[in-house]
């Protein structure tokens, strides 16, 4: 999957990812920011709308400014070429989108992101408040109560190199970080063509200090609250990501086609998705590597959270699998790379996990990967933790009694499906 390629073809490459997205009606930015909106008033019967680059790039600058948009309406009415330009996300963590945008079936595409947006969050830990420093990149850099439907992106490429030391760096194609403290809904959403390299800046170049990276095609990190009740559902999703050349400030790397790190207090659920990613983890490093749909899930007794996955096919490749070598931890999973389930006070569990009808494997993504056999296994259930589980197994190609819905997905080439 990932290979290293000549300069040319590279270039010719870029070429094809710079003028094959969208259709005849394209707008091309050219990196200025509009004025206002092309029309409408945000109401869900008069929707904002976005016709152009620098219409989005309004909403950015609006949002990043203090402006939530909160249950604002908001519509797409045209494809968009971002042009590799550098994009600056809509949120940088400081402040966050909280409106309601569908992409009316449109393509985003040629999205080009180089720096991250950083923001400082207090932490009061038994009493003592600390500081973290953390950074957020993707289309929107972060999120609160926020629902995204019928959105294509196509042809992205996602470069943060020798970034500053951060307590944690959350990176997602489509939202950086995802906080939901009430209902929301992310749906149809399409993520193709896409290319991320994450690298940290070596110990000599400042003071060395510990970072986790959180990397998902739709999102990075999310974050549900009690009481709250999130859906995911028709997603597809493909991706190469590059960790490889990081050195050992990054000591956990979490990296999900779905999310890359999810932590629920309230309900969370997933639906008719694919995926088909490759990622180049480090050698050597002393770092922990996880990967699947999903990097990491975490559910709690104490709020009875519980995060179900229905009607998913997930592909990964990876260079490292499952070993405890060069004193580095690899665990990649078709679904999961961990699953989480947090104890009460008395040991006591309650919520847990649900899956149905969830397929996939790993696979070595080259020939200089570490092990050659398909892996099958989906997911690691902890001891303790409580499940269910229903035709659920691990395959190369997507099972006869697959149990998915036919008006959803195209299945007419059982090794090539798609949603429609």
């Amino acid at each position: 999957m990932l290979k290293k390629v000549s300069y040319v073809v590279f270039i010719i490459v870029m070429m094809v990812i710079i003028t094959s997205c969208g259709s005849s009606a394209i707008d091309i930015w050219d990196g200025s920011v509009a004025a206002s909106f092309a029309g409408g008033d945000g109401s869900a019967e008069k929707p904002y709308e976005i016709s152009t680059g620098a219409e989005l790039a309004y909403l950015a600058a609006q949002v990043n400014e203090g402006n939530s948009y909160e249950d604002t309406c908001f519509i797409l009415t045209n494809d968009i070429d971002l042009a590799q330009i550098e994009w600056i996300p809509i949120g940088n963590g400081t402040y966050s989108f909280s409106g309601i945008f569908d992409g009316m079936g449109h393509t985003l595409c040629n999205l080009h992101i180089m720096k991250p947006e950083t923001y400082v969050v207090q932490q009061n830990r038994g009493g003592v408040v600390l500081e973290q420093t953390y950074s957020t990149s993707g289309l929107f850099g972060s999120c609160s109560d926020a629902s995204i439907t019928n959105l294509h992106i196509d042809g992205v490429e996602l470069s943060l190199d020798r970034l500053p030391m951060y307590d944690r760096v959350h990176v997602g194609v489509l939202v950086g970080y995802y906080e939901a403290e009430n209902n929301a809904v992310l749906s149809n959403i399409e993520i193709t063509n896409t290319n991320m390299d994450v690298l940290q800046r070596s110990e000599s170049d400042g003071d060395r200090k510990s970072s986790t990276l959180c990397s998902g095609g739709i999102v990075g990190y999310a974050v549900i609250h009690e009481n709250t009740d999130v859906k995911f559902d028709r997603l597809e999703v493909s991706f190469d990501m590059d960790c490889s050349s990081q050195n050992t400030n990054m000591d956990t790397n979490y990296i999900g086609s779905i999310i890359g790190y999810l932590d629920v207090d309230g309900h969370f659920s997933c639906m008719d998705f694919l995926s088909d990613i490759a990622v180049e983890f480090p050698q050597a490093n002393g770092s922990t590597n996880y990967a699947g749909a999903f990097g990491s899930i975490s559910v709690d007794s104490k709020t009875a959270s519980t995060a179900e996955l229905f009607h998913g096919y997930s592909k990964l490749h990876v260079n490292h699998m499952n070993e405890d070598g060069y004193n580095s931890l690899y665990a990649s999973y078709a679904a999961a790379g961990i699953l989480r389930h947090g104890k009460n006070p008395d040991q006591s569990v309650n919520g847990g996990y649900t899956f149905q009808n969830v397929f996939g494997c790993v696979l070595p993504s080259d020939d200089n990967a570490n092990f050659n056999d398909p892996i099958l296994q989906l997911y690691q259930i902890p001891e303790h933790a409580l499940y269910s589980e229903s035709n659920c197994f691990g395959c190369l190609n997507l099972p006869e009694n697959h149990g998915f819905n036919e008006t959803i997905w195209d299945l007419s080439d059982m090794e090539n499906i798609h949603l429609k």
